[in-house]
């Protein structure tokens, strides 16, 4: 869901972790469980769904201590075009809930040079954190990488073994269960033709959902 609202909050200040750099084995700590939010009803916990909430929402949430809300607010920020203040809330994102799509979206950012310098050993550290969680948007980032020697050794078999894990996790998932990125990541797979048979139609149905 794309909400682009306006709103202000403090910038987190926080320091990049130490990134695994062109080491694709590297493992994440155990991920600690995510806050639980109140139960809505007396009988089950329901896990708020953030997207539904405004920035300024989102940003009184954070400021409150909800750490669950981080990663929303980072996505809020993003979208607005404000990378820096994006980046410091996907960090605090992954530091506090090991949110791995904040994971990805730092991969993103710094592949694209958004409110950062571009970094494609940073991109590689980020997105293999992603990818052990099986996110296929970061599988298929480190595919790229590897297929073009970015920020790692170049391997075609490697990159080969990346886009193949992503294409089957997005293929054995329900089309209503694909978030936007796992849409794109379909699509352009299409579109360039990794690992699968190029096809532009394709590519322009994935994009458009």
């Amino acid at each position: 869901v794309v909400l682009l609202l306006t709103g202000s909050a403090a910038v987190l200040s926080q320091q990049l972790p130490t990134l695994p750099g062109k080491s694709k084995a590297t493992q994440p700590e155990k991920p600690k469980p995510a806050p639980v939010s109140k139960p809505r009803t007396g009988v089950e916990k329901l896990k708020p769904n953030y997207e539904n909430y405004t920035k300024a929402e989102l940003e009184n949430l954070v400021h409150g201590g909800n750490t669950a809300a981080l990663y929303e607010l980072g996505n809020r920020y993003f979208l607005d075009g404000e990378y820096k203040a994006a980046i410091n809330y996907f960090i605090s994102a992954y530091q506090e809930t090991k949110n791995y799509r904040a994971a990805f979206m730092l991969s993103y950012c710094y592949y694209m040079g958004l409110g950062t310098e571009k970094n494609y050993e940073s991109t590689a550290g980020w997105a293999n954190l992603a990818a052990n969680y099986n996110y296929a948007p970061a599988l298929y980032r480190l595919g790229v990488l590897y297929n073009e020697g970015l920020g790692v050794s170049q391997s075609n078999s490697d990159a080969d073994i990346y886009f193949k894990r992503a294409y089957d996790i997005i293929s054995n998932k329900l089309e209503s269960r694909l978030d936007e990125w796992e849409k794109w990541t379909i699509g352009v797979m299409y579109d360039v033709g990794y690992y699968i048979a190029k096809n532009e139609a394709k590519a322009f149905q994935w994009y458009q959902k």
